[in-house]
């Protein structure tokens, strides 16, 4: 087993990062080569008109951290428009935010994007929802 596990990494199958930052069923997202964002939805599948939240955590080096500033929107791209709300976020536990208020008012395909700052860099984090 831990051969297989170091060939893996070896491949950059399965990075330092996944191993070191665990979020059971959340989402994840490789920000960078030090980042990664998981995410997820509650209600676990969003509805057409409804609100919703996402809950977020942020890894840095195998680690999870705070970043110091937080944004978060959604859009269509195939319409070019996005919500018709603003979403907040706050903290909402240890390393654990809160973005609350999105409203997917139409089905089709919805670009979420999350920009957070980690220091002195911005990062910007874009992944797509499919809302039947």
């Amino acid at each position: 087993m831990a051969k297989r596990l170091i060939v893996f990494v070896m491949l950059g199958l399965l990075s330092p990062l996944a191993i070191a930052c665990k979020w059971p069923e959340a989402e994840s997202v490789r920000v960078d080569s030090d980042h990664v964002l998981f995410y997820r939805f509650a209600p676990e599948q969003p509805a057409v008109g409804e609100f919703f939240l996402m809950n977020l955590k942020f890894c840095r080096d195998g680690k999870f951290v705070d970043p110091d500033s937080i944004r978060a929107d959604a859009t269509m791209p195939a319409h070019a428009h996005g919500m018709n709300y603003r979403v907040t976020i706050a903290q909402a536990g240890h390393q654990i935010y809160e973005a609350r208020g999105f409203l997917l008012h139409m089905t089709g395909l919805w670009r979420f994007e999350i920009v957070f700052k980690d220091g002195k860099k911005r990062r910007r984090v874009l992944f797509d929802y499919q809302l039947n």
